[in-house]
């Protein structure tokens, strides 16, 4: 699994110079404004928050947008810089700060210092998703929010994906990202993996950012999913 892991970093390495930009268009604008619409107001952006793999730090800004100190950390060091880029000049820019660290599965922090923890589309490449979400739980005070997004594993997409995946080997092809993307929940699954971590589940929001958006009901591609802390 660490050799999976480090692909996923290294993946994520070679397209961090044009990661921000995707949120303008296509699926990746369509999940943003999913965030912005469904998920974010159930949010509680005050306070100190982390995000857990900020990647470009986009949805970073959007809760210092709202008020929230963010600190992001990723263990790709491009997308760090990339983060510190697109900050520079953002109206929220004294309340931005990026870090590099080795893995999310060992956070560099003590206890319930922060108020909030974000950590979107990250958990699926980790070797182990639920050290990573204990750790999480760790950094939490008591009361505070978490927002993870997890791929659905009866995704509809998905399943179409991996398909088109092995086609492509049988012709020496491939995606990058199924090779790298391991972790997946059903919705039965969620309310007591989050239990285990001392956590109760708060909202769930189906998501589906195909062109359409249909099957955000009976098949959708990811969850956001946000708790709190015991």
């Amino acid at each position: 699994m660490t050799d999976t892991f480090d692909k996923a970093i290294s993946h994520h390495q070679d397209l961090a110079a044009g990661w921000d930009a995707r949120y303008q268009s296509g699926s990746f604008k369509r999940r943003a404004n999913f965030f912005r619409e469904s998920v974010r107001p159930v949010l509680e952006p005050n306070g100190r928050w982390l995000d857990a793999g900020c990647g470009s730090g986009y949805f970073a800004r959007i809760l210092a947008e709202s008020g929230a100190a963010v600190h992001g950390i990723d263990g790709a060091s491009d997308m760090v810089q990339a983060a510190r880029s697109a900050a520079r000049d953002h109206p929220a820019m004294d309340r931005l700060s990026f870090e590099l660290v080795e893995t999310i599965e060992r956070l560099p922090f003590e206890d319930a210092s922060f108020d909030g923890v974000l950590s979107l589309s990250v958990l699926e490449y980790v070797p182990d998703p639920q050290q990573a979400l204990a750790e999480m739980a760790r950094v939490l005070r008591p009361g505070g929010q978490l927002v993870v997004s997890i791929p659905n594993t009866g995704s509809l997409i998905r399943a179409l994906a991996a398909l088109r995946q092995r086609l492509r080997r049988q012709s020496a092809g491939g995606s990058a990202y199924l090779e790298s993307s391991h972790f997946t929940v059903r919705r039965a699954e969620i309310a007591p993996m989050l239990n285990r971590h001392g956590m109760a589940l708060q909202s769930l929001h189906p998501c589906d950012p195909s062109l359409y958006g249909l099957l955000a009901r009976i098949s959708p591609n990811l969850y956001f999913i946000t708790a709190r802390r015991a």
